[in-house]
């Protein structure tokens, strides 16, 4: 799909620097005319052309080092026409289109295993509901959205969650308005769970943004306890709040942590914590195909010092006999139980009760790792 807005679109991402949601966000509220059939083609289209950007560029002839030197629109289009086209040549990360540096990271620390979960990496996500088990079921949401003229079935492993079938705006349902789902990985609904909270508990979610999980954990207290919801962006906890009030949820506090010193006052406080840190993102690529163009080896790095970091503070906050789970949407062990690992041999008192590794693809949802750590 070659057309003036798709060119613009991958020139504003590449050349410009703009992320690939809010640029197939812009270009789909300014042509809203557009049918949905003609939306559907063009976020399909932005979204290969980003995920398989290196690739394309080499076998349209282009000098493999300039894929994201400013690409001029002409030579936008030749990568555009050389979708699917066959080439003989290309190093691996070429053929898979990854930076080298990415690829060689990949093969440093997951070994015979990284091209296969890269194929993974570069397909399609599927789309998951998580089920509001406040006010419904998976069974029932199933039914509900069948009424409406949506397909869904259940997922292995996740009790409420559905994958959809079909591609539409499940947003513009009855049921969205009415707080029966939200839009959640079969993946990221395996994590709260891991918690083993129980109503009635203080629970903290230390790095929450929008809040997908704090809501889950919400459901699964019954929404008896608290729910404290720390973030150091407002707009996220303004998303989460607006997000509690349509799911019924009302024992998540959300407050914007901006001074570190604050934490001392839950120290010790909380019966679980949950630690979802910031990261590469690496596990969700097949849903943020731009991730891989736009992280740096530094910003890698950096992270994985600011996870070190977070783990030994934020871990003050839960009580003797308590547990935090430490997550991450990434597949890397530098990012996961490396981090968990050097965390365990540095802190006394603190015991490995269980990990889970989610690979990309599996049962359709995305790449995490978990662990869950006892106080003791």
């Amino acid at each position: 799909m070659i057309t003036d807005e798709t060119v613009s679109a991958l020139r504003a991402i590449f050349a410009e620097g703009y992320r690939a949601d809010k640029v197939i966000e812009h270009t789909l509220r300014t042509h809203r005319a557009w049918t949905t059939r003609m939306r559907g083609e063009f976020v399909t289209a932005i979204r290969e052309a980003v995920r398989w950007w290196r690739w394309w560029w080499f076998c349209a002839g282009e000098r493999d080092g300039t894929y994201l030197d400013d690409p001029s629109e002409e030579a936008i289009r030749r990568a555009l026409a050389a979708a699917g086209r066959e080439h003989p040549g290309g190093t691996p990360a070429i053929r898979a289109s990854f930076p080298d540096w990415l690829w060689e990271r990949g093969e440093e620390e997951i070994g015979a295993a990284w091209p296969a979960m890269a194929d993974a990496l570069n397909t399609e996500a599927d789309l998951f509901l998580r089920a509001n088990t406040l006010r419904t079921t998976a069974d029932e949401l199933c039914v509900k959205l069948r009424l409406e003229g949506f397909s869904s079935e259940p997922v292995p492993g996740a009790p409420d969650a559905l994958r959809l079938r079909g591609a539409k705006d499940v947003f513009g349902t009855m049921a969205f308005r009415e707080g029966l789902f939200e839009v959640q990985d079969a993946g990221s609904q395996r994590i709260a769970p891991l918690l083993e909270v129980q109503p009635g508990m203080r629970v903290v979610d230390a790095c929450a943004g929008a809040g997908g999980k704090a809501l889950h954990l919400a459901a699964l207290m019954r929404n008896k306890g608290s729910i404290v919801a720390l973030d150091p962006v407002e707009w996220r906890l303004t998303e989460l709040r607006r997000r509690a009030a349509r799911a019924g949820v009302d024992n998540a506090e959300a407050r914007v942590l901006s001074d570190p010193k604050k934490l001392e006052r839950l120290a010790g406080k909380a019966d679980r914590v949950l630690l979802d840190v910031p990261c590469s993102g690496l596990g969700v690529l097949r849903r943020n195909p731009d991730v891989k163009w736009k992280l740096t080896k530094p910003e890698l790095d950096h992270l994985c010092e600011l996870q070190a970091r977070l783990l030994r503070s934020y871990s003050r906050m839960v009580k003797p006999a308590g547990k935090l789970v430490y997550a991450t949407c990434s597949v890397l062990p530098s990012e996961g139980e490396r981090q968990v690992r050097s965390f365990l041999a540095a802190k006394a008192g603190w015991e490995l009760e269980i990990e889970l590794k989610l690979s990309p693809g599996e049962n359709g949802g995305d790449g995490f790792y978990a662990a869950r750590l006892r106080r003791i």
